[in-house]
């Protein structure tokens, strides 16, 4: 079962790239996120949507490949 942040993630990417993403695709194998400069935007836009801040270890792009790995990221900022 998925729950609320998982789809606020989900939600947020599909808004974002316009695309549907599982849960294991790989974001950066999707045309919009093919460079460092969408990617930075994407992670700029991840902190405010979510009023987190990532620290620069957060900022492998393995913390960020696919919306679970951005859902266990989050889900550590947020304390949950």
């Amino acid at each position: 079962m998925i729950d609320n942040l998982m789809k606020e993630i989900n939600d947020f990417i599909f808004e974002f790239t316009q695309k549907k993403i599982e849960i294991n695709d790989n974001l950066f194998n999707i045309d919009y996120l093919k460079d460092s400069m969408q990617a930075m935007k994407f992670i700029i836009a991840l902190e405010k949507k979510f009023n987190i801040e990532f620290e620069d270890d957060d900022l492998d792009f393995d913390n960020i490949k696919t919306p679970k790995q951005i859902y266990i990221l989050i889900r550590t900022k947020l304390n949950y």
